[in-house]
């Protein structure tokens, strides 16, 4: 026999629920990607896994660092290390020539044969160190109370990471590898979206195949899980001078699909700052079906 849950006699507060994005992004360089998170609820914190925005100007001309001197951005960019080489190679050189004694192969260990070997063995760690490097600040971000907007620059990167921190190659990989390295990544997504942060991921551009042939579309490249996990994704284009973030996706809102996102003030009035392109605000009204 069930027993039934007993709730006792209190009323619990309603639950409000947070006004807030999580929005997916993918497109060329050059197409404003980067900076689309910063027209968000500030105080940002941006974590580059590319080139972070050096020299970066906002659509309005704000120049990035504006933003971070006024405390409005907080920006990491993750490096990835050649941790230890100088160091490996002796202790790789004692190796292999021991692996060869053993062996019995007469030929003797060379420098050059240890420095290879010390090569692979930093690069691999230095992309153990950048993951676990990556992780931490998402998490402290997620979990820091005056972070607004996490942007991760970009998702595609991230992607790479874990699959080299834990396979050591992004290239034919085996399925139970690589699904432990997705699992990687999707904890890391599961965390931020049980917060009530504003999210933003950027994703570079992709071919799409079906089986050996192409088939001529184009799509994000990275964690494929995301743009399921993330209820409004936007194609990013640029020509002749204009931005445009292109509805692809949208689980509140499918009417919102292929139209364009506008620039939008806190008030939802037209934001004249903005020459061309939308806005933070502007994917916010079409999310909740309010344009």
């Amino acid at each position: 026999m069930t027993t039934p849950i007993k709730l006792g006699d209190h009323r619990p507060e309603p639950i409000v629920t947070q006004r807030r994005g999580m929005v997916s992004l993918w497109g060329e360089p050059g197409t404003g990607k980067s900076t689309f998170g910063l027209s968000g609820p500030r105080p940002v914190v941006l974590l580059a896994t590319e080139y972070g925005l050096e020299g970066v100007s906002m659509p309005d001309g704000t120049p990035v660092t504006d933003l971070e001197a006024s405390g409005d951005l907080v920006q990491y960019v993750i490096e990835r290390p050649m941790a230890g080489y100088t160091a490996r190679i002796t202790e790789a050189f004692d190796e292999l020539a021991a692996r060869r004694a053993k062996a019995k192969d007469s030929r003797p260990a060379t420098v050059a044969e240890a420095a290879r070997e010390a090569l692979t063995r930093a690069e691999w760690e230095g992309h153990v160190d950048a993951w676990h490097q990556f992780a931490d600040l998402f998490c402290l971000a997620v979990e820091h109370p005056d972070a607004q907007l996490i942007q991760v620059d970009s998702a595609t990167t991230v992607n790479e990471m874990a699959r080299l921190a834990y396979v050591g190659q992004l290239q034919q990989v085996l399925p139970k590898d690589y699904g432990a390295a997705k699992a990687m990544v999707e904890g890391l997504l599961q965390r931020a979206l049980h917060s009530r942060k504003n999210l933003v991921f950027t994703h570079r551009t992709k071919e799409i195949w079906r089986g050996n042939a192409s088939t001529g579309e184009f799509g994000p490249a990275g964690y494929t899980d995301t743009n399921f996990l993330v209820p409004l994704v936007l194609r990013c284009e640029y020509a002749e001078g204009v931005y445009r973030q292109v509805v692809t996706r949208c689980r509140p809102n499918p009417a919102a699909v292929e139209r364009e996102v506008p620039a939008l003030d806190a008030t939802g009035e037209p934001d004249m700052g903005y020459v061309s392109g939308g806005n933070f605000n502007g994917a916010l009204a079409l999310l909740y079906g309010e344009v």
